[in-house]
């Protein structure tokens, strides 16, 4: 898959982030969602939803015309490791939870909002799919030994043969 197709499905997950909770990504005074591109050089770019402007994704440094905090500034950071060189991330990273702040909801979408946003992008290729019985990415297993429906996985992990749908997961 190339650097162009990874931006596309990042801006899929983009819009259904927009889509839901707080709408994070979305700004409903210019009715514009934020999104991410590649440069003719192959550099990575972010337009805020907010400013308008281009903002150049480097790994260090302030990102002029970046208006998200550092939640989603690590949020865009992994979405660009991930459009570089297709490094999948794990989909606890939608609605990231943590115990000790804000009764676990640092997003502050709601149960119901994160759920409706995973279930959303579960099957993108952005995601490591998780394996059902033990929550190992599945993207270790080995597809030559898997069976012909799309469905059915063998986990490298746990070695569990599980036949999973959206709902399952």
């Amino acid at each position: 898959m190339t650097k162009h197709q990874r931006a596309i499905e990042v801006n899929a997950v983009i819009k259904a982030i927009s889509d839901h909770g707080r709408r994070f990504f979305f700004n409903a005074a210019h009715q514009r969602v934020a999104f991410m591109d590649v440069g003719p050089r192959g550099h990575i770019f972010f337009t805020d939803d907010y400013s308008g402007k281009r903002v150049y994704i480097s790994s260090s440094g302030r990102w002029h015309g970046f208006t998200h905090g550092g939640t989603l500034r690590h949020l865009v950071e992994m979405f660009a490791e991930y459009i570089r060189h297709g490094h999948k991330l794990h989909p606890d990273y939608i609605g990231i939870q943590n115990q000790s702040l804000v009764n676990g909801d640092i997003w502050g979408y709601g149960a119901e909002a994160v759920d409706a946003v995973r279930a959303a992008v579960l099957w993108s290729p952005v995601f490591n799919l998780l394996c059902p019985t033990c929550q190992h990415p599945l993207e270790d297993a080995d597809i030559s030994r898997q069976p012909p429906e799309p469905e059915f996985y063998i986990c490298p992990k746990c070695y569990m043969c599980s036949r999973s749908t959206k709902e399952e997961i």
